[in-house]
């Protein structure tokens, strides 16, 4: 299964806001690989240097950005919404901006973080 054939399982909004979340994710880790997770139903991206850095979740009515380790994460903006011990999401709804500079400074603040840097 391909990125975009797991993402188009989606109704438009949804599968549009992940396509968005996708290529933000991507340009800000642009030597990150990105792998397909159908079992979870979401792509990761792994980093050369920070290994398994977050992944994206489409959802029946919102997509979620899944840090591994957000509990460890500076969260200045309020982005992140806890889901157990050590995973933080963003949650995105169809309809409302995206928080780009916010996810941008998650994403480079993760790769530091596992990278040891």
């Amino acid at each position: 299964m391909s990125p975009e054939e797991l993402i188009a399982e989606h109704v438009a909004p949804v599968a549009d806001l992940a396509r968005e979340l996708r290529t933000l994710v991507r340009a800000a880790m642009a030597d990150a690989e990105e792998r397909v997770y159908p079992g979870w139903h979401g792509l990761g991206y792994i980093h050369p240097e920070a290994g398994y850095v977050c992944g994206i979740f489409p959802r029946g009515d919102h997509v979620r950005l899944g840090f591994e380790h957000g509990h460890l994460l500076p969260d200045p903006d309020g982005l992140l919404t806890a889901a157990g011990s050590q995973v933080r999401y963003v949650v995105v709804q169809p309809g409302t901006t995206l928080p780009a500079t916010g996810i941008r400074d998650l994403i480079a603040d993760a790769v530091e973080l596992r990278a040891g840097r």
